[in-house]
């Protein structure tokens, strides 16, 4: 992989990671990325530079955190964020395939994300269970059928779910 490869798969997991915890702070974007808070910096200061232009904004606010704000549905296109990623580690491909669930606008089949990810299904199902736990800390679930499983957000009136 060439130095601009890794660049950009550290620009992706960058995103990812906010894109998935709604906020973060640059010490988890240091300790889930191993490169230091100036490099760290530098990925946030490009996502900047690309967001330009879009409805989507980066936020920085100190002893906040770090989020995205506006039509976050942009974040893929502007980002060329393909659907699948081979090498990447169990937290890094966790990351994106939440990313990718939260950003889809239907179900997706198993076999197809075991697919795209190149893992089995049983560690598929492995990744899935941990995504549950991590996205129902935001109001978030992952839900299945027999069309896929997709990512939902509970309705104002609590009982409906919509998909993002």
């Amino acid at each position: 992989m060439s130095h601009q490869d890794d660049y950009e798969e550290d620009i992706r997991k960058t995103i990812a990671f906010i894109y998935t915890h709604q906020m973060t702070h640059y010490s988890d974007l240091v300790a889930n990325l191993k490169v230091s808070r100036k490099k760290i910096a530098a990925y946030l200061d490009e996502i900047d530079q690309r967001l330009l232009g879009s409805k989507v904004q980066l936020v920085r606010k100190r002893n906040q955190g770090i989020y995205f704000e506006g039509d976050t549905e942009q974040i893929a296109e502007i980002f060329h964020i393909p659907s699948n990623y081979d090498g990447l580690d169990v937290h890094g491909r966790r990351s994106i395939i939440t990313l990718n669930l939260i950003m889809q606008n239907s179900f997706v089949k198993m076999d197809n994300l075991a697919d795209d990810y190149f893992v089995s299904r049983s560690t598929l199902e492995r990744d899935l269970k941990a995504i549950k736990r991590e996205v129902s800390k935001f109001g978030l679930s992952v839900s299945s059928t027999v069309n896929g499983i997709a990512i939902k957000k509970l309705s104002a009136i609590g009982i409906r779910f919509d998909t993002l």
